[in-house]
């Protein structure tokens, strides 16, 4: 029996760590955003915020300008297509 392209991928420890590395990667960034947030501002942000809110966030309140909401928005996205 040929194996699916999930299977394929699973049993690739190289993929596996590289998506390993992305999860981790955007758990890093949402705690910087977590710590500038409280460090730089008065904006209330919920507890279990996502990375998405975080970043809506930081733009109404005009804590980054829109070329840095932008670059983030874009890593958002990677981060849920890979994940």
């Amino acid at each position: 029996m040929e194996k699916s392209f999930f299977h394929v991928l699973h049993s690739d420890d190289e993929f596996a760590m590289a998506i390993g590395r992305v999860t981790l990667s955007s758990a890093r960034l949402e705690t910087s955003i977590r710590d500038f947030m409280e460090t730089h501002g008065e904006v209330q942000i919920g507890e279990k915020a996502p990375l998405g809110g975080l970043i809506s966030a930081l733009l109404k309140h005009h804590r980054i300008d829109r070329t840095a909401g932008e670059h983030l928005q874009f890593l958002l996205h990677q981060r849920n297509y890979f994940v």
